[in-house]
C-alpha cells in the first residue's frame, strides 16, 4: 500500500511541474555574468531600440559603404592617402587692399620720411601680403628719385626689424617740372602689431623747391 501511496505521488508531482514548465515558454533569465566572464553568442543577436555599444576593438574591418549622418569629427592617421581621380580645392577669397602715404623733401634736404611706426591695423590671426608697390613725384629736369618702403616686423621673441625695400627710377630728361613714377611687384608680408613706413631720396638738394612724394601700396589679407 505504501508503495502505491509513493507512486501516486511522484505522477502528481510529474503532472503538476510538468504543467507549470509548459505554460511559461518565455520564462525571464536574468545573467549575472560579469564583463570579465561574458556570455559567448552563436549566430546573430537582434537588438531593438536605441542600444549603445562599445566598441572595444583596436580596429574593425569594414567592407563596403560606411553611412555617416550628422558632422563628425574624423581623424586620418594615414601618412598619405592615395586618390583616383580629381581633387577639388576651393580657395577663399583674397581680401584685397591699399594704402596710401607721403612725404614732402623740404629746400636744400635731398631725403623725406613718413611715420615710420604706422600700424596698417592687420587683423588679428591674418597677415598683410603686399604685392605692389608704387611712389609718384614732380620734379624738374635732371632729378632722379628713389623711393622705399621700411617695413617693421616682430619676430617671435618680440623684437623689432626693419629692412627697406627700393624703388629706383631715371632722372627726367625734359626741361619743364614733370612727374615721374615708378613702382614695382614685392613681396612682403606684414602680421598683427607690425608697422610700415615710407621714404623718398632724390639725387639732388634743391635750394627752392620742394617735392611731395605720394606711395601707394596694393595688397590683400589671408590667414596666418
Amino acid at each position: 500500500m505504501k508503495k502505491v501511496m509513493c507512486l501516486v505521488v511522484a505522477l502528481i508531482s510529474v503532472f503538476v511541474y510538468g504543467f507549470a514548465f509548459a505554460a511559461s515558454p518565455n520564462p525571464t533569465v536574468t545573467v549575472v555574468n560579469t564583463s570579465s566572464n561574458p556570455v559567448p553568442v552563436t549566430g546573430n543577436l537582434a537588438i531593438s531600440g536605441t542600444a549603445n555599444v562599445n566598441v572595444t576593438n583596436a580596429a574593425l574591418p569594414v567592407t563596403g559603404s560606411v553611412g555617416i549622418t550628422g558632422t563628425p569629427n574624423v581623424k586620418v592617421t594615414n601618412d598619405s592617402i592615395p586618390v583616383t581621380g580629381n581633387v577639388s580645392i576651393s580657395e577663399t577669397p583674397k581680401e584685397f587692399v591699399f594704402f596710401q602715404g607721403f612725404c614732402t623733401a623740404e629746400p636744400n634736404f635731398r631725403n623725406c620720411l613718413s611715420d615710420l611706426n604706422q600700424d596698417l591695423g592687420v587683423p588679428e590671426g591674418k597677415r598683410l601680403v603686399i604685392e605692389n608697390f608704387s611712389c609718384n613725384a614732380n620734379v624738374p629736369s635732371g632729378v632722379s628719385l628713389s623711393c622705399y618702403l621700411r617695413p617693421k616686423i616682430k619676430d617671435k621673441n618680440g623684437a623689432t626689424m626693419g629692412y627697406d625695400v627700393f624703388i629706383p627710377t631715371s632722372p627726367v630728361s625734359i626741361t619743364d617740372n614733370s612727374t615721374i613714377s615708378a613702382g614695382q611687384p614685392v613681396k612682403t608680408y606684414l602680421k598683427f602689431g607690425d608697422t610700415l613706413g615710407f621714404g623718398g631720396y632724390r639725387n639732388q638738394a634743391l635750394p627752392l623747391t620742394s617735392v611731395v612724394f605720394d606711395f601707394l601700396l596694393l595688397g590683400y589679407y589671408e590667414a596666418e
